[in-house]
């Protein structure tokens, strides 16, 4: 059965360091990443709310290929709120029935949501990165998005939830 892992965590939690490692041992494993993405588009990392619906059908699209092709994907995006979430197993659930003849009741995707808790050296580090913003810019955006962040629950359609505190040892 293929699986699918959705990331979860702030900037610098350590979620691109865990995907890279993870398809770097499996060779039928692959990183779908909007932040790539994003690089593709001017050279180097920069959000641009008006590249954002290309970003996000270019992510899609190339997960569903990758899937149909018989490869575990990786998906490499903050996913801090329930609706983000819900909204990836929403769409993996309808690829499903399209790519497969839709058979609900039996699991064709195992959806694994992979989490990781704050930790203060590695958002440090992205702060003192840039990565397309000044430092107290990066600051402002992972403060805000601490105050949207939502807990994972098996209520949201996974077939498992793993936390993983060291993205290297994880």
């Amino acid at each position: 059965m293929q699986t699918v892992y959705i990331l979860s965590g702030l900037p610098g939690c350590g979620k691109s360091t865990w995907a890279r490692r993870k398809a770097k041992g499996d060779m039928n494993t692959a990183i779908v990443c909007r932040d790539d993405l994003r690089s593709m588009f001017k050279g180097e990392y920069v959000f641009d709310v008006a590249f954002e619906p290309a970003i996000v059908e270019m992510a899609q699209a190339v997960m569903d290929i990758l899937l149909l092709r018989g490869f575990d994907v990786i998906i490499d995006e903050t996913n801090l709120t329930k609706r983000c979430r819900t909204e990836l197993i929403d769409h993996l659930h309808a690829w499903c029935k399209i790519a497969w003849g839709g058979y609900p009741h039996v699991p064709l995707l195992r959806i694994v949501c992979v989490q990781f808790p704050e930790d203060r050296s590695h958002v440090q580090r992205r702060i003192m990165e840039h990565r397309g913003y000044s430092p107290g810019k990066w600051i402002e955006v992972i403060e805000g998005m601490k105050k949207t962040r939502e807990i994972v629950s098996m209520d949201e359609g996974f077939s498992e939830i793993l936390t993983i505190s060291d993205p290297n040892n994880g």
